[in-house]
């Protein structure tokens, strides 16, 4: 993130960024803490599965795939239930913190200045195409990249705990739990 901010070529941009950051956690830290909240709290949650489809379905499915429904942007999750609620609540809360080489965001630093980060889907020509992260194709004319950088981030949103309501989230595990390979 701070790369993005960077590419912004703000004034005193770390004297800033500190300022205002000042007693904020550490994003690692928040999420830890969001993901210990939310194991705790699953068991004692009625989370229904067939409302967690339909979760999936409305926030999930532009970029992942389970059973046919959904586009292929990110990682297919069919039999995803045999990770088990830990490693699901740190995959969807979490999303940088194991990426998969292949899901890893690239930046692109064009020469109007503005910066666009996506998925790398493919090359067609003289155009990148790229997810961005509402699973929505944009092609970008090579000719109009300064730079391109792979970085380490996911290209999934880092923000799931407040895009996806509490409730529908419980929902949206169990639905992802009951996912066992066939």
């Amino acid at each position: 993130m701070l790369d993005l901010l960077a590419s912004t070529k703000v004034n005193n941009l770390d004297a800033r960024v500190k300022e205002l950051t000042a007693g904020i956690p550490s994003a690692e830290k928040r999420l830890d803490d969001i993901i210990k909240k939310r194991a705790l709290a699953f068991p004692r949650v009625k989370a229904d599965a067939v409302k967690g489809k339909a979760v999936f379905a409305k926030n999930c499915a532009a970029c992942h795939t389970l059973e046919n429904v959904g586009a292929k942007v990110g990682p297919q999750l069919d039999g995803i239930g045999v990770r088990g609620l830990e490693r699901l609540l740190e995959d969807t809360l979490d999303p940088n913190r194991n990426v998969d080489a292949a899901f890893r965001a690239t930046k692109f630093d064009m020469l109007d200045g503005k910066t666009v980060i996506g998925l790398m889907l493919r090359e067609e020509g003289a155009v990148y195409v790229v997810s961005d992260p509402t699973g929505k194709e944009i092609r970008l004319a090579k000719a109009d990249v300064d730079k391109k950088t792979v970085i380490l981030q996911s290209a999934m949103p880092s923000n799931v705990d407040s895009l996806v309501p509490e409730k529908d989230y419980y929902d949206l595990l169990r639905y992802l739990l009951t996912q066992k390979p066939k």
